[in-house]
């Protein structure tokens, strides 16, 4: 598996984390409705939660624990990766909160390689 950490400043998925909170990206993972997923669009780095996946598999509905209205459709392809691992807040103990594959804007800064696995 590839994975990256990284923080964001959006408040977009609150209370799951916080801005400022650390969150792992796993580019290997599968996914799927109730993933927290980070995806690009226009430029910009998202973490959001995937709410409905079309039935060709092609395009995602997402929305932001903390927003009641889902953003508008993104292709599957604008996926990065998967976010298992979320630390809440900045300086919070090394414990993380594990979302899973399956589990519930923020643009992307201070990207880090936590290497590889087979």
């Amino acid at each position: 598996a590839r994975l990256f950490a990284t923080s964001f400043a959006g408040t977009g998925m609150r209370p799951t984390t916080a801005p400022g909170g650390e969150v792992t990206i796993d580019c290997s993972m599968p996914f799927g409705p109730g993933a927290v997923i980070a995806f690009g669009l226009g430029g910009q780095v998202f973490v959001h939660r995937i709410v409905l996946v079309s039935s060709d598999g092609n395009r995602l509905l997402t929305r932001g624990d903390n927003r009641i209205i889902p953003d508008l459709p993104i292709a599957a392809g604008a996926v990065m990766g998967v976010v298992p691992w979320a630390r809440p807040q900045r300086g919070a103990p090394p414990g993380a909160l594990w979302l899973g594959a399956g589990s519930g804007a923020a643009s992307g800064a201070s990207i880090r390689s936590m290497g590889t696995s087979s």
